[in-house]
């Protein structure tokens, strides 16, 4: 069995969107949330068609590969952001959706969390991440 222990969530582009409304408000607006369907989410991890290479599931069959442990992309993780309630925002919101994707296809995806830390912020609250990752939605380890 081919185990990959180094993927990158395959996410709808509400996904994204988010980050961009997050970004240009400056959270003034609230927090707000991704909401997308459970189609969008399999449309994202097997039919997105603007992808290269091609799109997730169908390209990791074709190589063979068994399971996926998935964490998010990290240079979309906003590290460098000074606003520390974005980067949680935002890390909360792609945990979420690799933690539902790991329930689409259980037998294919392992989470792994994004863990939010700012620079010169104390780290409560990316260990209340980290616990919210394990102990809730079940994820096997962070970056």
């Amino acid at each position: 069995m081919i185990i990959d222990c180094h993927a990158h969530v395959s996410a709808p582009v509400e996904l994204w969107a988010y980050k961009a409304s997050l970004l240009s408000h400056r959270g003034s607006h609230g927090r707000g949330k991704v909401n997308v369907t459970d189609d969008q989410i399999r449309h994202a991890v097997e039919k997105h068609k603007e992808s290269f290479p091609p799109p997730h599931l169908p390209y990791i069959d074709l190589v063979g590969t068994k399971m996926q442990l998935v964490s998010p992309r990290p240079f979309q993780l906003m590290h460098s952001e000074p606003q520390a309630k974005l980067v949680q925002w935002f890390h909360e919101e792609v945990n979420n959706i690799i933690h539902r994707e790991t329930e689409l296809y259980p037998d294919r995806f392992i989470g792994i969390a994004g863990i939010p830390t700012v620079r010169d912020n104390p780290l409560d609250i990316a260990i209340a991440e980290l616990e919210r990752c394990v102990n809730e939605l079940g994820f096997k380890g962070t970056l």
